[in-house]
């Protein structure tokens, strides 16, 4: 049976075999053996080294990081303000009139006072409602929200209606009747309130 060719020893398996090596007692008159890493010294062989990992650990500094995401989550507690730069769905000259608070919203809902499920709830039934009598632009009024204190280290969000409006007018059911939504005029409530313009009915 003819000896097959054996690959060479990776360097934990070398480092492994150099300490059982180490530990072994030569039969008498025999020198000590040379071990790989020792015999490969000789030679002037590098042991193999193990595999490349698939990936390196990125470096890491205290604050690095943390700061990135305290500013995105600071961005996020005004929700609302991505609804100010709007794609643009709709007629242009039409949207540009409707920014400069020229034309007349055809209803309006007031969702001062409400929990956050009270006035999704009632957001969503007049907005069906409302697209199935055939208006096309309505006012949503949901305030600026109340400032308070903020001494704690985590951000604390303000005017949670206003931020949540986006989401819900973002998503289903709304977003299948919703064309375009953008921040009022001054003279509609400005930034406590929002012009929603809705799809036409099929």
């Amino acid at each position: 049976m003819s000896r097959g060719k054996y690959r060479q020893l990776r360097s934990d398996e070398a480092d492994l075999w150099e300490k059982v090596a180490r530990t072994a007692t030569p039969l008498s008159g025999k020198k000590t053996p040379k071990t790989l890493l020792q015999k490969s010294k000789s030679a002037g062989q590098k042991p193999s080294s193990s595999e490349e990992p698939k990936f390196r650990v990125a470096e890491f500094r205290v604050g690095s990081h943390s700061l990135a995401q305290s500013t995105s989550a600071l961005d996020d507690t005004d929700r609302g303000s991505r609804i100010q730069k709007p794609q643009l769905n709709m007629n242009r000259a039409a949207f540009r009139r409707m920014k400069q608070g020229r034309s007349r919203p055809d209803a309006r809902i007031d969702l001062h006072g409400m929990t956050v499920g009270a006035a999704h709830s009632a957001l969503t039934e007049f907005l069906f409602r409302a697209q199935t009598s055939g208006k096309r632009l309505v006012l949503v009024i949901t305030g600026k929200g109340r400032s308070g204190a903020d001494d704690g280290p985590v951000p604390t969000r303000t005017g949670v209606l206003r931020s949540s409006l986006p989401d819900w007018l973002g998503r289903p059911p709304l977003a299948s009747i919703v064309q375009q939504a953008t921040e009022a005029h001054a003279r509609h409530g400005g930034s406590g309130a929002f012009y929603v313009y809705l799809r036409r009915p099929r």
